[in-house]
């Protein structure tokens, strides 16, 4: 009889603080957001307790088995030392129940957005959308400072210093000099989301060809009719997008309407993170370098979705841009004790 023995059992039931990030209010106090990885076969529950100098709280977190979830501590004061440490109740390994991070403000997130306002002025209504979301009251404004250009000096902006990069109905305008310099900037951990343009099918091909975008563009969906105008129908599970929807009853993130888009065929390694209800990508990622690329399929204007005045739009707009992972070595850097310099 061959039986199959657990090569470490003592790491089943591990549980992991894989990050935490302090963001001030407008109202002053601080909240700690916190990520787990639960390494276990099976679902847990466990303790976890911030400890800062304006005090300790507390709360039960429970993740399933392999998941990796985002938390949040309950508000506190903001505290007059920086330096914060995050406990989870200790399992048989313990140099992870732990974690030490820094709860002072991060560095502003620079946003960059460039379209081709000079030929297509209308463009500035798509920039409008994008631009609201980083001056809502909704997030804190102070967190980031907003930039657009036109695409025409693309080639003339240091773009490394940008968290994340917006490329409005840009691409179709791109020259080879333009794609070499985004690639760069993703390669390096940039981060950028675009819009296909007004020559889709050109900024498809030209996307394909610099190996930033795996896919085949399959021609436009345009249609007014309510009954044939598709709606997006699953967001990829095991995503941050994912995380931030689930048990929103009140989400319209899968009721507002598409009136036209660029349909695509995506091929490995792109993915298609959020589909619509006729099986085509609303929003394709790929991975380039240590970067991500985003491709939404529609404009961010009426004409092509609601999606723009939807309450979905900003907290799509703001997760991604937290997430970025510019590594450029001009900003501060969060670093962990043990963690190998190169």
């Amino acid at each position: 009889i061959l039986k199959l023995l657990d090569s470490n059992p003592e790491m089943s039931a591990n549980f992991a603080i894989m990050d935490a990030v302090a963001k001030k209010s407008v109202s002053g106090t601080v909240e700690v957001e916190f990520e787990i990885q639960n390494f276990g076969l099976e679902e847990e529950t466990r303790m976890a307790k911030l400890s800062c100098s304006s005090g300790e709280v507390s709360r039960e977190i429970t993740v399933p088995a392999r998941k990796r979830l985002k938390f949040a501590f309950p508000p506190v004061s903001e505290p007059e030392e920086k330096s914060a440490m995050i406990t989870i109740t200790s399992d048989t390994y313990p140099l992870d129940d732990t974690y030490h991070f820094y709860m002072g403000s991060e560095l502003k997130k620079k946003i960059m957005a460039f379209a081709p306002l000079k030929i297509e002025p209308l463009r500035s209504q798509d920039l409008l959308y994008v631009s609201k979301v980083f001056s809502s009251s909704s997030v804190n404004s102070s967190d980031y400072d907003f930039f657009y250009f036109d695409i025409e000096n693309f080639a003339n902006i240091e773009i490394d210093t940008a968290s994340v990069i917006f490329l409005v109905g840009a691409i179709t305008y791109f020259k080879d000099v333009d794609f070499e310099i985004l690639y760069s900037y993703l390669e390096k951990g940039g981060t950028v989301i675009a819009t296909p343009g007004i020559m889709a099918s050109q900024s498809i091909q030209y996307l394909q060809m610099h190996e930033i975008l795996s896919s085949e563009y399959q021609g436009v969906f345009d249609s007014k009719s309510i009954f044939t105008q598709p709606r997006v129908s699953k967001i990829q599970e095991d995503t941050f997008l994912s995380v931030l929807f689930k048990g929103v009853e009140d989400s319209d993130i899968f009721t507002f309407p598409v009136f036209k888009y660029t349909k695509l065929a995506i091929k490995a390694p792109a993915e298609s993170w959020i589909t619509m209800t006729d099986g085509f990508p609303f929003l394709a990622l790929q991975n380039v370098g240590k970067g991500r690329f985003y491709m939404f399929t529609i404009e961010f204007n009426p004409f092509f979705s609601d999606f723009p005045i939807t309450n979905s739009f900003l907290p799509i707009m703001c997760e991604i841009t937290d997430k970025a992972s510019f590594l450029n070595k001009s900003y501060v850097q969060k670093l962990s004790v043990g963690q190998r310099l190169t």
